[in-house]
C-alpha cells in the first residue's frame, strides 16, 4: 500500500465511526466505502476539510474493510482502526492529537508533554491493539502523535511481520526503548515528515526518517501539507536548518528536564 493511501487512512482516522456503524462491526467487518459514504453525506462532527474530502473519495474506491475500532476518546484519548486488505493483510491506523468541538478533551495534548518522562497513557491501549494481530502482513500508520503511537506499536509488536510508516510523528526520550526495539524500528519504520515539521524534528529517533516537500499554503505539519509522486511516495526535500535546530534544542531541554525531575525525586 503505498504512502499516499496511507496518509488517506491516517485522515479517515481522525473521524469517529457513528452509532450505527459500531453495531454493524459488531456482526462483523463491513466494506469502508459504506464508512465512507456515511461520511461525507453526513459529518459525524465538523464540516469536512477538502483534504478529508479527498480521502474518503479516494478509501470509497478500494476494497479494504473495516475490521476492528477502539474509541477510548473520553480516557486515555486513544482511538484507532483496523483495516482488512483482500489479501488478507492488516493496516491499523492511529488518530493523532486532536483539538476543536470534536475532542472531548486536552488528554492527547497533555500525554505529548508527559510521554517523555512518564510513558504515554496510551501504551496500553496501542499494545492490547497491535497484538490482536500476532502473524501476517502488518502495517502500522499514523500522524503526529498517531505516527509515535505507530512507532511504539511496532516497538512492541509480536508479529515478526509488523511494519510502521508515520508522518510527521515525533520521536523517544533517549533511553525510552531497548537496544533491540530501536533496531527494529531503523530496520521496519519510517517516518516521513515535511521538512519544516517541527513535531517531526522533536527527540531521538531510532527510526528512518524521510525529508519531504510540502505545499507552502498549508501548515507544514499537516497531513494535507505533503506533496506526492504520481507512484504515491512523497515528493523527497532537502531538512531545513530549523529543522536540525529545533531536534537539537528539544534534546537539550528534555535531559535538562529529566535532570530537574530526578533531583527533585531525590529530594522530596
Amino acid at each position: 500500500m503505498p504512502p499516499e493511501m496511507l496518509a488517506w487512512l491516517c485522515e479517515f482516522c481522525y473521524i469517529d465511526l457513528p452509532c450505527a456503524l459500531v453495531r454493524r462491526l459488531a456482526r462483523g467487518p463491513f466494506p469502508l466505502r459504506e464508512a465512507c459514504d456515511a461520511f461525507l453525506q453526513t459529518p459525524p462532527c465538523e464540516e469536512l476539510s477538502a483534504f478529508a474530502q479527498q480521502a474518503l473519495r479516494a478509501l470509497r474506491e478500494t476494497r479494504l474493510l473495516v475490521l476492528h475500532y477502539v474509541n477510548r476518546n473520553a480516557g486515555t484519548g486513544f482511538v484507532g482502526y483496523s483495516f482488512l486488505a483482500p489479501d488478507e493483510s492488516v493496516t491499523l491506523a492511529l488518530r493523532g492529537s486532536e483539538s476543536g468541538p470534536c475532542a472531548p478533551s486536552l488528554v492527547d495534548w497533555a500525554d505529548n508533554f508527559a510521554a517523555p518522562f512518564a510513558g504515554s497513557v496510551q501504551y496500553q491501549d496501542i499494545y492490547r491493539l497491535v497484538n490482536r494481530y500476532p502473524a501476517g502482513p502488518l502495517t502500522i500508520t499514523g500522524h503526529s502523535k498517531g505516527g509515535h503511537n505507530a512507532l511504539y506499536a511496532l516497538a512492541v509488536a509480536q508479529n515478526p511481520q509488523a511494519r510502521a510508516v508515520a508522518f510527521n510523528g515525533q520521536g523517544f526520550r533517549r533511553d525510552q526503548l531497548d537496544r533491540a526495539q530501536k533496531a527494529r524500528l531503523r530496520a521496519q519504520a519510517i517516518n516521513y515528515v515535511t521538512r519544516s515539521d517541527i513535531v517531526g524534528a522533536l527527540l531521538y529517533h531510532p527510526e528512518t526518517r524521510e525529508f519531504c516537500a510540502a505545499r507552502l499554503d498549508e501548515n507544514a505539519h499537516a497531513l494535507s501539507a505533503f506533496l506526492f509522486q504520481p507512484d504515491g511516495y512523497p515528493v523527497p526535500a532537502g531538512r531545513t536548518c530549523a529543522s536540525r535546530a529545533i531536534e537539537a534544542a528539544s534534546r537539550i531541554a528534555l535531559h535538562g528536564l529529566r535532570s530537574l525531575q530526578s533531583s527533585a525525586t531525590i529530594n522530596g
